[in-house]
């Protein structure tokens, strides 16, 4: 009996894991954007090194 609870346990996050359908992530994140124009327009100007991000906050609006 011990056995098919788990079992069933287990189909059941499987299913409701599967489940989901989310497009976008839900936490926020930073990531380097490649080959920004920014980057490039320090690096010929010889002005030093710049970093451009690529920042997602989802409902940053709502989130005061």
């Amino acid at each position: 009996m011990k056995r098919f609870y788990v079992i069933v346990s287990i189909a059941f996050l499987l299913i409701s894991v599967g489940c989901s359908n989310k497009n976008e992530p839900e936490a926020p994140t930073i990531s380097i954007k490649s080959d920004s124009e920014y980057v490039n327009t320090f690096k010929d100007l010889n002005l030093g090194v710049v970093l451009d991000f690529y920042f997602y906050l989802p409902n940053a609006d709502k989130r005061w």
